[in-house]
């Protein structure tokens, strides 16, 4: 390992890190009750799957390129549901409270 990658090898760490405790997080709340709300349930399970699996291939050896969308996507992807959830409303539900 070269000095020059160590660097590179931390931030992919950390990156997948961060995504999978987005994952983990959408997860609990489909568990402990978004699983009753219409389509917004399917969709924390489908963001915390995704979430998973951009960690995992932050890990592998993928193309740079892809990593960095993937990651991009599934974090504004997320960024993007919540503040229309907490605006405008999304698929009829609005986010109210912390």
């Amino acid at each position: 390992m070269t000095p020059r990658s160590l660097p590179a090898l931390a931030l992919r760490l950390v990156l997948a890190a961060t995504l999978a405790a987005s994952g983990y997080i959408h997860a609990q709340l489909y568990i402990d009750g978004y699983r009753f709300i219409h389509v917004i349930g399917p969709l924390f399970l489908l963001q915390a799957a995704a979430a998973f699996a951009v960690a995992a291939l932050l890990l592998l050896a993928a193309p740079l390129l892809l990593r960095i969308a993937a990651a991009a996507a599934i974090a504004i992807g997320a960024l993007a549901g919540f503040a229309t959830s907490r605006t405008i409303g999304l698929f009829g539900f609005t986010e109210r409270g912390l």
